[in-house]
């Protein structure tokens, strides 16, 4: 195998030789170093690839530096908008030009694929099915400082969607909002590896939002589970219940992370408040927000939420009754109707 080195002269922190699992290597000898600045968590790491003049070496490929490319642009935070490691410093790859084009392309094609329709049809495709490639190529563009990916909007009785959930990623980590079924499929759908996933943020527990979490426990780490303690509550006891496992015994595939309802909770940079919605079960839709240049820029994901018809309707002002009271109408009523840049609304019924 081609040797990794790591030396530094002159303010740059170079590789010397970058074998496929090079950003393996130094993370597991401990010279990639997870760090934090100003709240915000990333990792440690050279700037700077020196190619070797020819790119196989006893066999093997010595000039593969897609991912320590990748890890300074997005693990180190290089290229996150508002980022304390984003210095407008850029990845510097020193070498023989003929190498330097070379792993250029090489980089381009790793993040990108074939974004050439001609290209695409010349592969062998019929001409019909690119424009729906590149609508996959324009979901794996939007892998940004803040942006959500629409992965379903169906219930759990509609044939021709996928149930209602959402893909978020904000400063490079990917984060799920409810996990339905055939989670691997949607995710493969969109171009995005399981073991991805960082966390999820999980409004309620029917099977069309929840039966995907028994996928999310053969992870290669233990995921982040955000949620208010009753929605929390309420899984556990599904699972437990589900898998015959002491609840327990779920810590060992899950950090739960409570929210607090009604406040805006921060997860670094990124801020959730969840609400509590009435719904057959216990139910929180979620507000995401994220600051930009321009200011907040906002996401409102309202699952399974009630027609205004039908929440009038459950006014009971006698609190021996079952019902709501008019302040919880009004407080559900702002909630619903309070603006955001991008709002999924989806209605139970009514």
């Amino acid at each position: 195998m081609p040797a990794t080195f790591w030396t530094s002269r002159s303010g740059l922190a170079h590789f010397v030789r970058t074998p496929a699992d090079c950003v393996k290597q130094l993370l597991q000898l401990r010279i990639i170093r997870p760090t934090e600045k100003d709240g915000v968590s990333f990792e440690t790491g050279p700037n700077a690839i020196l190619l070797s003049d020819t790119a196989i070496q006893n066999g093997q490929i010595c000039n593969a530096s897609e991912f320590p490319v990748l890890q300074m642009l997005y693990r180190q935070g290089m290229a996150l908008p508002n980022h304390p490691n984003n210095t407008n410093v850029r990845p510097v790859l020193i070498g023989a030009a003929r190498q330097i084009k070379s792993q250029m392309d090489y980089i381009y094609l790793g993040n990108y694929g074939i974004d050439s329709l001609t290209e695409i049809i010349d592969a062998g495709l019929l001409r019909k099915r690119p424009k729906n490639l590149s609508v996959l190529k324009n979901i794996l563009l939007l892998r940004s400082y803040f942006s959500v990916v629409h992965s379903g909007q169906g219930d759990g009785w509609d044939i021709h969607r996928p149930s209602m959930s959402s893909i978020l990623f904000h400063q490079g980590k990917v984060y799920l909002i409810d996990a339905g079924p055939n989670i691997k499929n949607i995710l493969n759908a969109v171009g995005i590896g399981i073991n991805e996933i960082v966390g999820i943020f999980q409004t309620h527990i029917h099977d069309d939002h929840f039966s995907g979490i028994t996928s999310l426990m053969g992870l290669d780490h233990r995921l982040n589970f955000y949620t208010t303690q009753l929605i929390r509550h309420s899984a556990l006891k599904k699972l437990s219940a589900l898998l015959s496992i002491d609840e327990d015994v779920f810590s060992n595939f899950f950090n739960f992370i409570d929210l607090h309802p009604d406040e805006w909770n921060a997860i670094h940079d990124l801020e959730v408040k969840p609400f509590y919605s009435p719904h057959p079960i216990e139910t929180v839709n979620f507000y995401f927000r994220c600051m930009s240049k321009c200011g907040y820029k906002t996401y409102a994901h309202l699952a399974d939420t009630t027609s205004f018809r039908v929440l009038d309707g459950m006014v009971n002002d006698n609190p021996d009754q079952p019902g709501i009271s008019r302040i919880m109408n009004e407080r559900v009523r702002e909630n619903y109707l309070t603006p955001a840049d991008v709002k999924k609304w989806m209605l139970a019924e009514g």
